[in-house]
């Protein structure tokens, strides 16, 4: 998802986001699992909080509570470079939700808002696309 513009409060926002939907993996040995970004506010400021909510889906009869999710800022000129910004553990359902602090010391600009599922042993790791 496009992330939260970055500015200073005082300044227009440069940080956007939009809700994406997810990308799955399965490694044939591990069960396939997708990570949904399903809201987050359009704009977010340097130095403030900017709230997150999505949903990780897991095979049926999965437990879906209690996991790690993981909160990105990802350059969008590259897609890899990046930096974490927070965390979520999901509730029952797989839903979670996280107000994550935009950092400080980040450049302004347009950003890639990500939420990652890094996985287990016994599900596969999958991440928030546009």
């Amino acid at each position: 998802a496009r992330a939260a513009t970055m500015a200073a409060p005082s300044t227009p926002p440069l940080v956007t986001a939009a809700v994406g939907a997810g990308v799955g993996t399965s490694d044939g040995h591990r069960l396939a699992t997708e990570v949904v970004l399903s809201a987050v506010a359009p704009v977010a400021y340097v130095g403030e909080a900017l709230e997150v909510r999505g949903k990780l889906t897991l095979p049926e009869g999965s437990r879906a509570s209690g996991l790690p999710i993981e909160v990105w800022l990802i350059e969008p000129r590259d897609g890899h470079s990046g930096v974490r910004i927070g965390h979520a553990v999901t509730a029952a359902g797989g839903v979670f939700k996280a107000s994550v602090a935009m950092p400080n010391d980040a450049r302004l600009g347009v950003f890639d808002l990500v939420v990652r599922f890094a996985g287990d042993t016994r599900l596969a790791p999958s991440f928030s696309r546009d």
